[in-house]
């Protein structure tokens, strides 16, 4: 998978300290769930999940550091 699903937005938040990548669910309701890129598959591993997740939860994926944002879309 190397492209977002339909419904999924990528995007950098910029900080003093660090660039977040960022995977959202459009249009996800209900409480936060925060995925954190922590094993050597690609964030968009998880876009179903989060898809799968949205009717309950707003599904985020959070990637920080030089290899998050060296991506394009800051996501992969």
């Amino acid at each position: 998978m190397e492209t977002l699903l339909p419904g999924i937005t990528a995007q950098r938040v910029q900080t003093r300290r660090l660039t977040v990548a960022v995977l959202s669910v459009t249009g996800g309701t209900g409480p936060a769930v925060l995925f954190v890129h922590g094993n050597v598959s690609s964030s968009l591993f998880w876009q179903p999940t989060m898809l799968a997740l949205a009717g309950q939860y707003r599904a985020w994926f959070a990637r920080s550091g030089r290899r998050g944002a060296e991506h394009a879309g800051g996501c992969r």
